[in-house]
This record gives C-alpha cells, structure tokens and sequence, in this order.
C-alpha cells in the first residue's frame, strides 16, 4: 500500500524532471570529442605559425622607435683655420698645433698652454739671449753710436763696444724681471700673440705697437702689462750703477725708460711682420 502524501507527490514531481533530463545527455561527450578532433589541426596549425600581432617579440619590436627616428650620426668637421694633422706614433690626429715649449712669439692658430711660474723663468731667461735679442741690441748700440745718444760712451770703436755692452746688458734686465720675475707675481702672461695676415695693416701695427702696454693674464683677460713696463722701468734705474754719471740723473733715468718702452713696441711690431717677410722671399720664419 503506497500512501501518497502532497510531499510524496511533490517529490515525484521533483525527481521525475530530473531522470528524465538526463537521459538524452549521455551522448554529449562524445559529440565534445568530435569537436575536439575537429579543432585539433586548426589549433596546431596557429601553434605552429602564430599570427603577428600574438608574438610578443614581433610586439616589442613593433613598438621599438624606427631607425628614422634616431639622430643623425656626428659627421666630420674639415679643420678649420690653424687647425691641422698633429703626428703622434703611426697615427694622425686632427687638432691645433702646439706651441714650442718656452717661446715668447705664439704664431696664429697654435694653442699655447698656461705657463707655470718656472716656464716663465726659463722663458724669460731664454728669450733674453735669443737669436731676436742680441740683434736688438747691435741695432740699439748702432743707433746711440750713429746719432751719439746717451749712454754717451763717445763715437770710437770703444765707446760703440761700450755702447753694445750696455745695450746687453740693460735688455737682460729689462727682460728677465720683466718675464721670469714680474710676469710669474702679477700672473701676467708675457707671451706676444701674432694676428697674422687677414687683418688690415694698420690694425697688426696698432695691435703690435700697444702689446707693451696690453697683455693678457693668465687667465687669458686683457690687462694692463704691468710686468713689462716694471721690467723696464727696473733694468732702466738699473743702468745708473755703469752708465755715464752724465746718464745717470733722474731725469735721464727716465728718458732711458721712456726709449725702452718705446723699444719694447717697435720689437713687437718688428715681431707681428718678421715672419712675413721671410715667406714672401721663401724662407723658413725665425724661431726666436
């Protein structure tokens, strides 16, 4: 005897439903396993050659800047004026020239270093006795002889060695305090710098012709050159211990300073065209 309850056939009507959907889902894995093996080649197909866009190599490279985008390479400057091949070993290198070690006279487009106080000695004391200098003093000591200028050593043979000795003797001391003592303490730059051809000629012989009262620092400003004005003014008070006692007042003192500031420009001007003049007649510039 079966009772049947409302809660018995709610039950049945529960469970029916269920038995019955899933009766005709049986068949279904297999019908999945089919898809599968249809899917397969295509799968392994797309494993074997991926589209673009999926590789993530291809993206990062797609996503890289482009070689147009990057800045043009450095391109070689020619030299430019004063600039040339400097040889070092079996290499050729590109840059300014140098200056020769201790030289007063920097040639346009060399690149001179800063001088320390002991290059400015062995400056000073080498340009006192160069080649430059001794013919400055025959042609110092030809000139007080021809027009009998102080010192007044008189117009013989002797008086004209006199005369030259003198002459050596005050450039040397005009020189050597100027350069190796008062250039090093007031951190003066005792060098000329040449300008060269490609300027006026009025503006080289004005240029030249005020050096020795415009120099630089060594810092390379302009200033006043303090130290070659006191190197004349010290080798000029200087020449009163073997000058003439008729030289030695004040008053010719300072005549004997004023000529050798006005040497000191016409050595300059001398300076800024000497080397010109050797190329117009083929010859190899003066090193000092």
């Amino acid at each position: 005897m079966s009772i049947h309850t409302p809660a018995s056939a709610s039950l049945n009507n529960v469970v029916q439903p269920q038995s019955s959907s899933f009766s005709p889902a049986r068949p279904l894995p297999v019908a999945a396993m089919a898809a599968l093996l249809l899917l397969c080649p295509a799968l392994t197909a797309s494993a074997q050659n991926p589209r673009p866009e999926s590789s993530p190599l291809l993206l990062a490279a797609a996503s890289a800047p482009s070689s147009s985008g990057l800045p043009d390479a450095p391109k070689p400057e020619l030299p430019s004026h004063g600039v040339g091949l400097r040889e070092s070993g079996d290499t050729l290198h590109s840059g300014p020239k140098m200056a020769r070690p201790y030289t007063k006279y920097i040639e346009p487009g060399e690149s001179a270093p800063r001088l320390t106080v002991r290059d400015k000695v062995i400056l000073g004391l080498k340009d006192a006795v160069s080649p430059f200098s001794m013919s400055a003093w025959v042609s110092s000591a030809a000139y007080e002889q021809v027009f009998d200028n102080s010192p007044n050593y008189g117009q013989t043979g002797e008086g004209f060695a006199k005369r030259l000795g003198a002459s050596a003797l005050r450039d040397f001391t005009e020189g050597t305090f100027g350069d190796s003592v008062l250039a090093p303490l007031l951190h003066e730059d005792p060098r000329y710098y040449r300008i060269g051809k490609g300027h006026p000629l009025l503006k080289r012989i004005v240029y030249a012709g005020t050096r020795g009262l415009i120099t630089r620092t060594d810092s390379g400003h302009t200033t006043l050159n303090f130290a070659n004005t006191g190197g004349n003014l010290a080798g000029s008070f200087l020449t009163d211990a073997y000058y003439p006692a008729r030289n030695t007042t004040f008053s010719e003192t300072m005549e004997t300073f004023g000529t050798s500031v006005g040497g000191s420009a016409f050595g300059f001007v001398v300076t800024e065209f000497l080397p010109d003049v050797f190329h117009a007649f083929h010859l190899p510039a003066p090193g000092y």
